[in-house]
């Protein structure tokens, strides 16, 4: 029905304005009399935004309510198009305000759907469901919120609309705002109390749905405002699995710095790396053993990335996610060893890490972060005192 409303619409665009203005005010018909869509003079004095000709034909007897085939009045077409005067003249003149066309959608929804401010307003202030649902559930906010229409959807929210209100697949407003990468209504949304964790009848969160636009603005906008990054959907995917999936390297790495579990299991056993081969990611699948991805890690048929790698024809880049996992796992050992190092000669030259609370190592441990982890667990692995812990962390800034 969606598509039969919008071939009608623009097929009262693509005919034109003047030329059907014309063939109205010469037409001998009567105000009654239907077109092909069944559609009668007043629909398309609406359509071509004629308030003279929608007033005369409204006194001549017009029936203001009558309907296409597809259910449309003509108040459905003055909100769709934004015609916010033929709007108020319609309501005065009797127009149901919250009139469903075929697909259950009232006036609002169409103003909504299509950003007319003023309409929306209008409508509202004449008594319109804020809140009236569609044939799948959808409110005029969801349409809104779809389209990316900021000031429809402040305006739906100040006049009471349920932020949250899901439609008939679970999805909320922000589901679809996130979807589509539309930040200003996702930080809007939130704003007014949008669950950031939302689930939609797949498990997937406003943080899944949004891999979808790839719009990495979205995706730390959900991340800043408590999203959890490693939710899980109904396959047990994280948001890192799907960016993997879909080859989005720079949200994949936004993930990886807010924590992500880089080796994250789905309901198959498969890790992001995993996926990321499976679709030829090279530079994505480098990116994931360089946070310390295992390529090692079994799936439920006890394969691994470097075999799926293999399978797919592709020799180079099974050799190649082996080299980078050694390189990386020697340089870890080494900076692990070279950490074990400074402690033995902070042992010999103190005596021991946890001898004496007051006493202080004059020697300088590694500087780089990863270097600090590693003496952190060292001084562990050998029983130093808390205090000498918390000194150590509080100089080098861990």
């Amino acid at each position: 029905m969606k598509e039969k409303s919008e071939k009608k619409l623009k097929h009262l665009r693509n005919t034109g304005f003047q030329r059907m203005k014309h063939t109205l005010e010469g037409f001998a018909l009567g105000p009654q009399r239907k077109t092909t869509f069944s559609m009668n003079q007043l629909h398309l004095a609406v359509g071509i935004d004629n308030v003279d000709l929608t007033r005369s034909l409204i006194t001549n007897g017009a029936v203001v309510n009558a309907r296409t085939q597809d259910g449309s009045t003509p108040l459905h077409f003055a909100s769709t198009l934004g015609h916010a005067r033929i709007v108020r003249m319609l309501i005065d003149h009797g127009a149901l305000v919250d009139a469903r066309e075929n697909g259950q959608k009232t006036p609002l929804h169409l103003a909504a759907e299509n950003g007319h401010h003023e309409v929306a307003s209008v409508l509202l202030d004449r008594g319109a469901q804020v809140d009236a649902r569609g044939s799948k559930q959808e409110t005029p906010l969801h349409y809104a919120s779809d389209n990316g229409h900021r000031h429809v959807a402040l305006t739906l929210l100040d006049r009471g609309a349920q932020v949250n209100a899901q439609g008939d697949k679970q999805q909320t407003p922000l589901h679809l705002s996130s979807r589509r990468g539309h930040q200003d209504v996702v930080v809007l949304l939130i704003n007014r109390g949008a669950s950031v964790d939302a689930r939609d009848e797949f498990e997937q969160t406003p943080l899944h749905v949004a891999l979808l636009s790839g719009d990495k603005n979205v995706v730390l906008t959900l991340l800043d405002r408590g999203a959890q990054v490693d939710a899980r959907e109904v396959n047990q995917h994280t948001p890192l699995h799907l960016a993997s999936l879909t080859g989005q390297q720079n949200i994949a790495l936004a993930l990886l710095d807010r924590g992500a579990q880089v080796d994250a299991r789905d309901d198959k056993q498969r890790t992001p790396l995993y996926l990321a081969v499976g679709t030829g990611r090279q530079e994505l699948a480098l990116l994931l053993i360089d946070r310390g991805a295992s390529v090692e890690a079994l799936d439920w048929l006890q394969g691994t990335a470097v075999q799926v790698a293999s399978d797919e024809g592709n020799k180079n880049l099974d050799v190649l996610l082996v080299e980078r996992a050694s390189a990386r796992d020697a340089k870890r050992s080494a900076s692990t060893q070279s950490s074990s190092q400074t402690i033995d000669k902070l042992k010999d030259k103190n005596g021991s890490a946890a001898s004496e609370e007051g006493t202080q190592p004059a020697a300088r441990p590694p500087t780089t972060q990863q270097g600090n982890q590693d003496v952190i667990f060292v001084l562990v692995d050998r029983d130093a005192t808390v205090k000498y812990l918390l000194d150590y962390m509080k100089k080098r800034k861990c």
